[in-house]
Parts: C-alpha cells; structure tokens; sequence
C-alpha cells in the first residue's frame, strides 16, 4: 500500500505485507526513540512478532521518500471490548497487545482498534509527522467500521519527572492553563478524550542484569533507582535477583464517526 500524505511527497506510506525488511525497520526506529530497557522488552516479546504476523495490515511506517528511511512507524489492532471505554482496565499497552491476540485465537469479534505503538524517530520529531500518524490509525478503525480508537499514552515529559506520581502529574498546567505534558496536550488539542490513569500499562520483571545491560547502571542494594528514560523508579529486590518496573500511562480515547 502506497498512500501520499495530503499531496506532501515528502513522504508515503508502508505497510508489514509491502517490504520485507518492514519488521527490522520498525525495531529501529523503536530503538532511536525509547531508552533501552523499554524496548528490549518490547521486541524480545513474543507477541510483539506475532502482531506483525497476524495483523500484518494494522502495521503501518512512515517513510521519507528522498532517503528511503523509515521516520515513524505505528503499530495497532483490533481487540474485543463490550464495557463502555470509561472501564477501560488499569493496565494499558500490555492488555492492548495481548488482549486483541486473545482475540484473534479464540475468534472473538473484535469491536474496537487499539493502538499498541505510534513512534517518530527524535530528529523528525517537531515536524507535524504525529497528526498523520494519528490520521493513518483512525481511517483504519472507521475501515473496520469500529466506533474508537483506544491508546494507552506514555506521557512525553514524565521522565523527567520519575518522583512525581502520575495522578498529580497530569493535573500540572502550562502558563497558558493547558495540560503541561507536551503529547497529552496535542492529542487533547487534537480531538482526543482523556480517560484515566492506566497504573500498570507496561509491566517489566527481569534479573538484575538486565537492568544493568540497558541503563548501564550498578545496583549494589535492594531500593529504588532512578533510571534513564523511566517515568517512574525501577525497584530493586538483590534478594530475589529481579529489578521491577511497572510503568503507568493515560488512556485516551479518539472517536471515529
């Protein structure tokens, strides 16, 4: 599938089923854009593969057409949910992913898309390149005919903020009374709805090596770390060899009629 951005031939479109190297392309542009422990997790996952594989036209990039690169990438499909969005579960992108995989075993009609991923690699970021993305995902829910599209946010600025818990941070304003975290901002400004806290969206346990191998960081004692990139501390337990990390989003939601 090639489809121009409104007329903008600076870029088009790809899909999972038009390039064979579309999977190792996604990875790299999650890899230039998330810190490193969030992302090995999410590509060492099994069903991050079987995404591509059985919903391979809900996965979608963004391609430069002078340079051939691939700048951004998003990831979503369909998943069953008969409860109004507002019981929406407290976890967030996990429940998304495995949840319409679920789906799809069992044969479970599906009724709305969830977006598991939507990413711009850092130096394209700035460029306007989100709203397309946005576009792309909700034309696929209104092709599905789906009444929303469901995503659980990890919110731009919060990791500058890891101390801070999530309820008061989203509640921060800017000067000019609007929502203080840049990407919550835009996908409010730009239709979205905000539903709620999701506390245990990505939910990360590995051995303390792990943690090590991907934050370059030592951790002598049983506690809480703060480490790059994450939104809130990694909790370290040496009597069990495991650092945890349960990292929270906010639901939002984009109506598709």
């Amino acid at each position: 599938m090639q489809k121009i951005i409104d007329a903008d031939t600076r870029y088009h479109w790809i899909d999972c089923q038009s390039q064979k190297s579309f999977f190792q392309e996604v990875n790299s542009v999650l890899r230039q854009s998330y810190p490193r422990f969030l992302i090995e997790d999410l590509i060492d996952f099994p069903e991050w593969r079987d995404l591509h594989s059985l919903y391979p036209e809900f996965q979608f990039g963004l391609v430069e057409t002078a340079s051939q690169k691939m700048v951004a990438q998003g990831s979503c499909l369909p998943i069953p949910w008969d409860c109004s969005l507002e019981e929406l579960p407290n976890t967030g992108c996990d429940w998304i992913l495995t949840t319409g995989l679920q789906g799809k075993e069992n044969n479970t009609q599906p009724t709305i898309l969830g977006g598991v991923s939507l990413t711009i690699i850092p130096e394209y970021q700035g460029r306007g390149l989100s709203k397309y993305l946005l576009d792309y995902m909700q034309e696929l829910a209104r092709s599905c005919q789906f009444p929303a599209l469901i995503l659980a946010v990890r919110p731009t600025l919060k990791h500058l903020y890891p101390l801070t818990p999530i309820v008061r941070y989203i509640q921060w304003k800017n000067e000019a009374g609007l929502m203080f975290d840049p990407w919550l901002r835009f996908n409010l400004k730009y239709g979205a709805k905000l539903i709620g806290i999701c506390d245990r969206s990505t939910e990360i346990i590995e051995p303390i090596s792990y943690w090590e191998k991907t934050t370059q960081m030592h951790f002598p004692e049983t506690g809480k770390y703060i480490i790059p990139g994450g939104i809130i501390p990694l909790e370290i337990d040496r009597k069990t060899n495991q650092g945890y990390y349960i990292e929270p989003n906010i639901w939002i939601s984009y109506p598709t009629a």
